[in-house]
Order: C-alpha cells, then sequence, then structure tokens
C-alpha cells in the first residue's frame, strides 16, 4: 500500500507551473502570451551559462547542493516532458502490481563525462553544435516548434472551418508555413529519442546524454538534503527500486545514487513502511557515522577480552 506523498505532489504542481507556460509560450502562434513568460525561460541552466547569467547558475547549484537535482524534475521542461511520456505509456499498460518494472543499472559515467567535457571543449572553442544536440531545453523546443505548433496551427484551422458553417468567425486560418523539412525532421528524431529512452530506460537521456544532468550530477551528489534508506524500517520489497525511473536505487546493497537521482518521489511514495526517506542527511554526516561504526566495532572487539579477564578472575 503506498503511503500519502506530498513531496511528490508538490513537485507535480512546481513542474506544471513551469512547464505549461513553457509549452504554451512555443505554442503561440497569435502572439498573445504575456511578455514576461519568456523570463522562465531564463532559469534553464545550458542557456544561462551561454548567456553569461551567472547568478542564475549560482542559485541552480545551490538549489542542487541543498535539495538534489530538483531541477530535472521541476525546472527543465524536458524532463517534465519524459515524465509525460511515462505516465501516457504506463496507461492501458498491464502493471504487475501496479508498477511499471524498472531495475537498478550501473551508471554510464564514461558517457555521461565524456559527453560533459567535449560539450564544454566545443562551447569554450566556439562550436555550439554539440550543445544545440544535447541540451535538454533546446531539443524540447524543437519538438515543441516543430510539431506540436504545427498541430495546434492545424487544429485551429479545422475549428475555425466548422466554426464558419456556424456563421462564427471568431477563429481565423493561419498558414502554416513556419516549420522547415529539416525543423520537421529535427523534432522527430528529438521526440524518437526521448520516448524509446523513456519506454526502455527511463531517464537514461537525463543521466548518460544530457550534458546539463551530467554537470548537476556532480554537485548533487553531496547535496544535503537525499532520499535515503532506514535500513532499520526497510522490508527489501523491492518498490522503490521498480519505481525509480533514473534506474538509481540499488535494493540489493540499500544505496541509492544520488548522482542520478532526479528527486522525483515515486520511491518514497511506494515505500509502504518508511524505509525510504528523503530527509537531512548531508555528505559529512556519512564520514561522521563511519566513526561512530568503527568505534562501536572496536569496543565490541575489546568487550569479550574485558569479560574473559573478569571471569578468569572470579573463577
Amino acid at each position: 500500500m503506498k503511503r500519502p506523498n506530498y513531496l511528490k505532489g508538490l513537485r507535480v504542481l512546481l513542474a506544471a507551473l513551469f512547464f505549461i507556460p513553457i509549452l504554451l509560450f512555443f505554442l503561440d502562434f497569435t502572439n498573445k502570451m504575456p511578455v514576461d513568460v519568456h523570463k522562465l525561460l531564463h532559469v534553464q541552466l545550458l542557456p544561462a551559462i551561454l548567456g553569461g547569467m551567472f547568478g542564475i547558475v549560482a542559485v541552480l547549484f545551490l538549489l542542487t547542493l541543498l535539495f538534489g537535482r530538483i531541477y530535472c524534475s521541476v525546472l527543465c521542461p524536458a524532463g517534465v516532458f519524459q515524465d509525460i511520456i511515462n505516465r501516457l505509456f504506463c496507461i492501458g499498460k498491464k502493471k504487475k502490481k501496479g508498477v511499471r518494472r524498472f531495475k537498478y543499472h550501473k551508471p554510464l559515467n564514461r558517457v555521461r563525462y565524456v559527453l560533459l567535457a567535449a560539450t564544454a571543449i566545443t562551447a569554450l572553442l566556439g562550436f555550439s553544435g554539440l550543445c544545440l544536440l544535447l541540451d535538454p531545453y533546446s531539443n524540447f523546443g524543437r519538438i515543441a516548434a516543430n510539431l506540436f505548433r504545427p498541430s495546434v496551427m492545424w487544429g485551429n484551422n479545422v475549428l475555425a472551418d466548422w466554426l464558419m458553417k456556424m456563421d462564427n468567425y471568431s477563429l481565423f486560418h493561419v498558414t502554416i508555413s513556419t516549420v522547415s523539412i529539416a525543423g520537421l525532421v529535427s523534432g522527430i528524431v528529438a521526440l524518437v529519442v526521448f520516448a524509446v529512452l523513456v519506454i526502455f530506460r527511463g531517464r537514461l537521456f537525463c543521466n548518460s546524454l544530457c550534458p546539463v544532468g551530467a554537470l548537476l550530477s556532480l554537485v548533487s551528489r553531496y547535496s544535503f538534503f537525499r532520499i535515503s534508506f532506514d535500513k532499520e524500517a526497510c522490508t527489501h520489497c523491492g518498490n522503490c527500486e521498480h519505481t525509480c525511473k533514473a534506474e538509481a536505487i540499488d535494493t540489493k546493497n540499500l544505496t541509492v545514487d544520488t548522482s542520478r537521482c532526479v528527486d522525483c518521489f515515486n520511491c518514497v511514495s511506494s515505500c509502504a513502511k518508511g524505509g525510504l526517506q528523503y530527509r537531512f542527511n548531508p555528505p559529512f554526516r556519512k564520514g561522521e557515522k563511519r566513526i561512530a561504526e568503527a568505534t562501536m566495532n572496536m569496543e565490541a572487539e575489546q568487550q569479550p577480552a574485558v569479560n574473559s579477564r573478569r571471569t578468569f578472575l572470579a573463577t
């Protein structure tokens, strides 16, 4: 039985508040959206870096250090779009125990950090091609501008024809001429890549191909608030691992790879006994725990020796 997860609900609400205006910004062919909506686009990490908006970059890094990679599940439209694809794929799918069956995979560190280094080097040399190819915001923009926007314009024309037959001229025809063949192909390729990776490996794009995800992973592995196991409460049911879209939870060793965790909180809601929690657990605490455990082990080793001496003297 799932526990009520207010963190997941809050995450979904915040993601919708960011995603919907950004999507409408791309779909607005009538130019009626408020001008201030474009400010939401400034919080995208790679555009902020390339645009020299280092104050925004610092805030995003600070958020990641404090709370983990919430950027990937709340602020990034490509990340939210992948969650939507995952949800649509689950509709009508017969699921065992009511969940999609993801499983833990080791991180592809060589792939993601080589791509991050290549992206950074080419950008410094003045070549932005690799950035535009792998940047999640750019890929979402290709899909929204080259696929969704023309679809909305076509739907507008169909609805306008239907209204005209009823002598209603509130809508008017628009010419769908803003999409080139190259743009259409790039949008289809980006959509297919997202869909295939999400269906088979969840957030594999975010954790292996995306330079933004790789950059944030360097910070999130030291995050103060993180998802971690309560080993005493864990029942080893495996639900958390099967619901982890980032494939970052290893129930065999009771570990969570915080460099890949995108803080979707699906795992927390799937845990019925509270064996997995999102809590204040900074990395320096782990060092303190290791010292405490080592001290306890030393005391445990010394205790039999003390008891044996007492037994000898008593005898």
